[in-house]
């Protein structure tokens, strides 16, 4: 099944991948996030993971807000063998 990415998610990866990588932020905006190779994949993954770990994991070691988005998009762009969206269902 594919699936597309919603509004509050493409614009906090825009935001992360500002921050973290802006060398590849024209690569992972609109509709060219679905277009990525595997090398930005990966460098993406790796960004919104460094976000989650530094900023958005409470003293419970529990997700806020802004983490569960973040899982969201990891979610998304993984596995990485796969295309992008792709949710095998199990």
């Amino acid at each position: 099944m594919n699936r597309k990415l919603k509004s509050d998610c493409l614009e906090l990866l825009a935001e992360v991948i500002s921050e973290r990588c802006p060398d590849i932020l024209p690569q992972v905006q609109g509709v060219a996030i679905y277009n990525l190779g595997l090398t930005e994949r990966k460098r993406v993954v790796d960004a919104l993971a460094d976000e989650l770990r530094s900023n958005c994991v409470g003293a419970n070691g529990e997700p806020n807000s802004r983490g569960i988005l973040l899982d969201r998009l990891i979610g998304f762009l993984e596995p990485l063998d796969a295309p992008i969206g792709w949710k095998d269902g199990s």
